[in-house]
Order: C-alpha cells, then sequence, then structure tokens
C-alpha cells in the first residue's frame, strides 16, 4: 500500500518534502489555499481531498492544473462537474480526478452504486478531465478508541465500499488509484486490502485523541508526540492562575484539553480562558510561573 500522506495536520511545504524523499508518493491536502502553497513549491503527487465548489475556488483549481507532476482533485457531484469542464477548457487544460465514494459519514462522496457509475462514466466522457480512480473516506471512525467497536462502524462502510467496487468490476472499468483511510484505519485497510494507497497523516505528529486511540489490534501503537504548541506566559498579577497566549483560536476545542508537555510544574493543567487565553491551573498551592515563561502542549487534535 502506497502512502500518500496528509498534510493538514503540519502544513509544511519542508515536512512534506521529506516525507516524499522518504518514498511516499505525494501528499493529500485538504484546501484549494494548501494545494496552491504545496503545487507552487513544485511537490508532486499533491492530490485536493475535497471537492472545489464556486466560481473563484474553481479558477484557482484551473490556474493550478498541470504546475506540478500529479496534481490531482476530486469529483463527486455532475454539477460541480459542468462547471470544473467549462473552466478548464476556458484555459485549455486538463486534470486528473478521483470519482469520491460516501461509505458512511454522509459528508462528501457519491452515496450509491449506481451514481457512482454514472458518474465514472461522466468523467470517462469527458474532453478535459481524467478518471484517474476512486478516493473514499471516513473521518469520524478514525478516532472512536476501541479496536472492536472501530472495526465493527467501519465493517460496515468498508462492505459499502466493496459493493462499489464490485460494480466498478462488472462494468469493466479498472481504477488505477483507490485511495483513502488514516490513521485511526490503517490497521483495518490494510487487512482489508482494498485501497491501493493511504492518506494516513496524524501519526507523523500525533495529538492526544490519537494517543486515546488503539490503532493497532496487536498491542500499543508505536507513535509519540512530534510537535507542539508553544505559548507564554501574559499575566500572572494572579498568582494561583497564570494567564497564557493561547485560547479557543490556539487549539481545537473538538477533542480533549491541550496536555502541558514541557514548561509547566508537575500536575499543571491547561483551561480555556477566552479566545486569545488560556490559564494554567496548578496542582499546589506553592507552584507558581515567572511572567514569559514558555510553555509547550500537546494539541488536543
Amino acid at each position: 500500500v502506497s502512502l500518500r500522506r496528509h498534510a493538514k495536520t503540519h502544513k509544511s511545504i519542508e515536512v512534506a518534502a521529506r516525507q516524499i524523499a522518504a518514498g511516499a508518493i505525494g501528499i493529500s491536502i485538504a484546501t484549494i489555499r494548501e494545494a496552491a502553497v504545496m503545487v507552487k513549491a513544485g511537490l508532486p503527487g499533491v492530490l485536493l481531498t475535497t471537492p472545489v465548489v464556486g466560481a473563484v475556488k474553481i479558477d484557482i483549481l484551473c490556474d493550478l492544473a498541470g504546475k506540478s507532476e500529479g496534481f490531482m482533485a476530486v469529483v463527486d457531484n455532475s454539477a460541480n462537474l459542468r462547471e470544473l469542464e467549462a473552466a478548464l477548457e476556458k484555459r485549455g487544460k486538463r486534470l486528473a480526478v478521483l470519482v469520491d465514494i460516501d461509505i458512511g459519514m454522509k459528508r462528501t462522496g457519491v452515496p450509491d452504486v449506481a451514481g457512482a457509475l454514472a458518474l465514472i462514466h461522466r468523467v470517462r466522457g469527458s474532453r478535459v478531465l481524467t478518471w484517474a480512480g476512486l478516493q473514499s473516506y471516513s473521518g469520524r471512525v478514525q478516532h472512536i478508541a476501541s479496536t472492536v467497536n472501530r472495526e465493527r462502524v467501519y465493517g460496515r462502510q468498508l462492505r459499502h465500499l466493496t459493493r462499489v467496487l464490485d460494480g466498478v468490476d462488472k462494468a469493466g472499468l479498472i481504477p488505477g488509484i483507490i485511495s483513502g483511510g488514516g490513521t485511526g484505519t490503517f490497521d483495518i485497510d490494510r487487512r482489508a486490502g482494498l485501497f491501493t494507497e493511504c492518506q494516513c497523516g496524524s501519526y507523523a505528529v500525533m495529538d492526544i485523541e490519537y494517543e486515546e486511540v488503539q490503532l493497532f489490534a496487536g498491542g500499543p501503537h508505536p507513535f509519540k508526540a512530534a510537535l507542539y504548541v508553544q505559548c507564554m506566559v501574559v499575566n500572572n498579577n494572579h498568582r494561583e492562575w497564570p494567564t497564557i497566549d493561547g485560547g479557543f483560536k490556539c487549539f481545537s476545542m473538538d477533542g480533549p484539553m491541550p496536555r502541558p508537555a514541557r514548561g509547566a510544574p508537575p500536575g499543571a493543567v491547561y483551561q480555556f480562558y477566552g479566545d486569545e487565553f488560556g490559564k494554567i491551573k496548578f496542582a499546589r498551592k506553592t507552584d507558581s510561573l515567572k511572567l514569559g515563561s514558555k510553555i509547550e502542549f500537546v494539541a488536543p487534535h
């Protein structure tokens, strides 16, 4: 299984280049802005995993087409496909695309076998689009902590993907690429054998949420935190809860609290304190932090 490692976590040209040099066939990215940065940096094998809708964003996508080796996008809607075709034809450009398959998350992708086949045929008949294969990703299952529960929920979704692949095969079509999966489902995906490449990304830097997920059925996972968020004490007038410069806009709120890794007294915990601020709650009354002290946190998600 090839690795087209997702770069939405680190958002770094340098890290992406190192991953490709180490053997990744390319990188996956989530937004048109990320695509612009990575393509203009000349990185090969960039896959934009989110459908691009709207005239302004489609214009940017068309501008990126052909500017780096192996650049691809995804489609999941015939109306969007027509708009994309018109913009490409206007510029005299071509673009390789994956047809995105919804296997149960109901966020993006074609949800039924007949619809998937119809869109594939539509892409294959295009003058400016090239059908490169399929994409299928389920985000929420990545964070189900128990391997047993994750396999139960995700297993139903993979059975739908199998039905899609069976339909594609019966239609005499061969998807060169079947891309998807993530850090939380890699072990399941590896054993299922449906994907030609995986989009795992979080494993490289980790976070608190993934630390709580049993990634491998055979035991503990080997990944450790490799990226931290550094904050600074900006007020300690109230010694018992110093204020730091990291709040709602610094950390994700859809998971556990950030965890101090370095710089805070033992047992200290983080608490949100507003958009731009957090505070440190000490475990002991004798603890304190100097103004300007730096604290590094493991990100929640």
